[in-house]
């Protein structure tokens, strides 16, 4: 799916999947290209029906795809709701890290953002101080970087948010493939938007 194409991923994903019918993760991951090449969340929904009722605090791509489908349909109590479950077969709470913290309140303050919750700037705010803390004892940090670009944006701070992302495509590029570093760089989009700045964002 990587290059548009779909069908051949898809093709080669469903052979996965009756390989291994019962893993939850395989099928989920199946899941998101359907949705990638379709825009609908109609399959995703028929699936989803036949699972337990929390099946998400087990697999973590279930819990994202579950995520994106609130955010699609303005439901972000339920957003809110799924970023506080830490799946089995991820327990990002687990390691307790700063890191971890700065990406819980970050998806939060997204999910704010989006609705319209005044409470996304305070929010914004305070992880940003928190990634500024961290940074000091690991400058090189990229996925802090971006985070704080993204909080920064949120706020309105366009120069600090853009020059947050500059040096996480600084500090994420040497490591990456050309595949991952343009999605990478495409992802300035997303400050643009936070910024408002919605024609530069799509063009």
């Amino acid at each position: 799916g990587r290059f548009r194409h779909y069908d051949r991923a898809l093709a080669l994903r469903r052979q996965v999947v009756d390989v291994r019918p019962d893993d939850l993760d395989v099928r989920a991951g199946y899941e998101f290209w359907i949705f990638s090449k379709t825009g609908s969340w109609g399959s995703f929904d028929a699936w989803r029906a036949t699972l337990p009722q929390d099946i998400e605090k087990n697999v973590v791509r279930i819990r994202n795809l579950s995520v994106n489908r609130a955010i699609a349909r303005g439901n972000f109590a339920e957003v809110h709701r799924l970023i506080d479950w830490d799946p089995d077969d991820f327990k990002r709470s687990l390691n307790g890290s700063a890191e971890a913290d700065i990406e819980w309140r970050f998806m939060h303050v997204l999910a704010w953002n989006a609705s319209g919750d005044p409470w996304a700037a305070t929010e914004a705010a305070e992880t940003i101080r928190r990634a500024a803390k961290a940074l000091k004892g690991n400058n090189d940090d990229a996925g802090l970087w971006e985070t704080s670009s993204y909080m920064h944006a949120a706020i309105g701070q366009r120069e600090p948010a853009l020059a947050a992302f500059d040096k996480f495509i600084a500090l994420s590029e040497p490591g990456g493939n050309e595949y991952r570093n343009e999605l990478d760089r495409r992802r300035r989009a997303w400050v643009l938007a936070l910024l408002g700045d919605q024609s530069k964002a799509i063009a």
